[in-house]
């Protein structure tokens, strides 16, 4: 007999991604990924990946390109999970966890896609870009395919220096040219 309650888990998830992995005729791969609710059967969100070399700050380095990223309904924190998978899939694949993608407004003009990835952390490598979509998040404002046209977003962010930096690197610059002057004469 036992002297303690027994105690019940719920060991099955409610959300399942599945990947399928099919060969592409340059002898590489594509990733088709697909979120399933385990009660209802329904496909809630699906993915197009695949490995790619890109340039990423001045060096080759391998990257999941993310073709296709759907969800069929927003705001219910499926997009994040397939992005977080993806993230996953990354390392998996060798390449540490660098995703990109083109955040294109093609499928939803009214609903850009560009403020969620920018939210997820990732970034378009441009400066004046991005700071453009921080204000349109703090502001909740709602952006428009005329307000972001297509852009390719990376993850993680890739690095640059903001305008404010390089003027202040140029007058520190300027300044040890000036201190060198002096004592040259």
């Amino acid at each position: 007999m036992l002297n303690y309650p027994i105690k019940v888990q719920n060991s099955i998830p409610n959300i399942l991604i599945y990947t399928v992995k099919k060969p592409l005729q340059n002898g590489s791969f594509r990733y088709y990924s697909k979120m399933f609710n385990l009660k209802s059967g329904k496909v809630l969100a699906c993915m197009n990946s695949e490995k790619e070399l890109v340039e990423r700050e001045n060096a080759t380095s391998y990257s999941l390109y993310v073709d296709v990223l759907k969800c069929i309904r927003k705001r219910q924190g499926f997009g994040t999970k397939m992005m977080k998978f993806a993230e996953n899939l990354s390392r998996r694949l060798g390449c540490n966890g660098n995703i990109h993608l083109i955040a294109s407004s093609e499928l939803s003009p009214r609903e850009v896609p560009h403020i969620f990835y920018r939210k997820y952390g990732m970034n378009s490598g441009n400066y004046e870009y991005d700071r453009k979509m921080d204000k349109f998040i703090r502001k909740n404002k709602k952006a428009t395919i005329k307000d972001f046209p297509s852009r390719v977003m990376y993850y993680p962010p890739i690095k640059y220096n903001s305008p404010v930096e390089s003027v202040e690197i140029e007058e520190s610059s300027n300044l040890w040219q000036s201190i060198i002057k002096f004592f040259k004469i």
